[in-house]
């Protein structure tokens, strides 16, 4: 599970998420999110992020990542935006 501020791309991430993706999420999560997603998942998962921030609809999508020792897993991504009272997309859980 993930928190992502939306203002600044800051991700806190919940105990076990590190041994699930099984690599290290003390990086930024721009640095990490090409390193561990398959190249052929990254459009896919950016643009389901876009439409589900844009349209205010729940973020579903899944993806393959690879870990430290290069074994791929498939992930279900999901979360959910958060606006301020002004409609400015602040969160993404």
């Amino acid at each position: 599970v993930y928190d992502t501020d939306l203002r600044t791309k800051e991700v806190t991430w919940t105990d076990g998420a590190e041994e699930i993706l099984g690599v290290d999420l003390s990086s930024n999560i721009a640095e990490v999110f090409p390193r561990i997603v398959d190249p052929a998942d990254i459009d896919l998962v950016l643009d389901a992020y876009r439409i589900s921030i844009t349209n205010g609809k729940p973020l579903h999508c899944e993806v393959r990542v690879h870990d430290r020792f290069g074994k791929v897993r498939w992930i279900s991504v999901t979360g959910t935006p958060y606006y301020s009272e002004e409609g400015v997309p602040i969160r993404m859980i």
